[in-house]
C-alpha cells in the first residue's frame, strides 16, 4: 500500500518517500551530471534529469500526485534475520537523513488542482499570496518548523509557462536549518510545483543541477 504525500500536506521527511523500503548503496554523488530525457508523464510534461537517477511515482494512476526523483537505487526487501534487518534500517536512516539534509540529491514535483488566477499565463495577485501561503506552511517543512524572514517570491518562466520562484528558509523542529526552492506553474487545470529542500551546506551543490532540471520542463 503507497501513502501519497505532497508539499501540502507532508511533514518534510515524508516528502519524498512512499510506503517502500529503501536501503543505501554507494552510488557516487556529483554535481557533474549527465542528462536523459524523462517522458514518464509526458501527457502532461517532459524534462530532463540527471543520468542514472530514479523515480517513484507515488500517484502513477492519475494526473496528481507527487513524483520523487533521487539519485540512488533504494528499494529492497528487509532482511528475515535480525541483525540483518537491523543493519538495513540503519542504512535507510542514514539515507533518509542524507536526502533531507541535500546531501544526497533529489527533488519533487508536486501536481494538484489549479485554483483560480492560476494559468499557464501566469498567477493573479491572489493567486499569487495563496500559492506562497502554501509553501511557508509550517506542515511543508515538517510539524513546528519556523520559518526565517519573508519568502522571496519572484515571477519566472517554468515549462512554457508564466510561473513562480519561490524561496523559503526554515528552522526544523529538530534544529536544521533548510531552504525550500520552489518553481511553480499552470496549465490546463493543474499547478506543477518543482521542489527542492536542502541545509543550507549542500543548498548551493545542488542549486546547478535542479535549474538545469527546471529549464528543460516543457509543460
Amino acid at each position: 500500500m503507497n501513502r501519497v504525500f505532497s508539499l501540502r500536506t507532508a511533514p518534510l521527511g515524508a516528502l519524498l518517500f512512499s510506503m517502500f523500503t529503501f536501503a543505501q548503496t554507494d552510488a557516487p554523488v556529483s554535481a557533474d551530471f549527465a542528462y536523459k530525457p524523462y517522458h514518464g508523464n509526458r501527457d502532461q510534461f517532459t524534462l530532463e534529469i540527471p543520468d542514472g537517477w530514479h523515480v517513484v511515482d507515488q500517484s502513477p494512476y492519475s494526473d496528481k500526485g507527487v513524483i520523487a526523483f533521487y539519485s540512488q537505487p533504494m528499494q529492497m526487501k528487509i532482511d528475515k534475520d535480525p541483525v540483518l534487518a537491523r543493519q538495513q534500517e540503519q542504512a535507510f536512516q542514514k539515507l533518509l537523513e542524507g536526502m533531507e539534509s541535500g546531501e544526497i540529491p533529489s527533488f519533487f514535483i508536486d501536481r494538484y488542482k489549479a485554483d483560480k488566477g492560476m494559468t499557464c499565463a501566469g498567477f493573479d495577485a491572489r493567486a499569487q499570496k495563496k500559492k506562497v501561503k502554501i509553501f511557508v506552511k509550517a506542515d511543508a517543512l515538517g510539524s513546528k518548523s519556523k520559518i526565517i524572514g519573508e519568502p522571496e517570491v519572484a515571477n519566472a518562466p517554468v515549462g512554457g509557462c508564466q510561473g513562480l520562484r519561490v524561496m523559503v528558509r526554515a528552522n526544523t523542529a529538530a534544529g536544521a536549518t533548510v531552504q525550500m526552492l520552489v518553481y511553480s506553474a499552470a496549465v490546463d487545470g493543474i499547478t506543477y510545483d518543482l521542489a527542492l529542500i536542502a541545509e543550507p551546506r549542500y543548498f548551493d551543490q545542488n542549486l546547478p543541477w535542479f535549474e538545469r532540471v527546471v529549464s528543460s520542463m516543457r509543460l
